[in-house]
């Protein structure tokens, strides 16, 4: 499982760029047994959009007004098929 995504969704520009989201991609959706699907959506996008958030936040020294309005957003495109999951920190 690697820790990046198939694409990644990030500010344009000059200096620091910032992730705010990333997706995955495949030709297939589901693979015999339906684990593709599962692996993509439910462990590996998850564990990407929280690590961006973790650093969004870091990056604003975990300020609670500032990080209460962050979101991250994942897509999962195969096909005719597209899924889309936020992550918000709503603590």
């Amino acid at each position: 499982m690697g820790d990046r995504g198939d694409w990644i969704l990030q500010t344009t520009g000059k200096g620091d760029l910032e992730e705010f989201g990333a997706g995955e991609a495949g030709h297939i959706w589901f693979d015999e047994y339906g684990s593709k699907f599962l692996f993509e959506s439910k462990l590996k996008l998850p564990k990407i959009l929280k690590n961006v958030l973790v650093k969004l936040m870091k990056k604003a020294n975990w300020n609670k007004s500032q990080t209460k309005q962050m979101q991250t957003i994942g897509i999962i495109h195969a096909g005719k098929y597209k899924l889309m999951l936020l992550l918000a920190d709503f603590l």
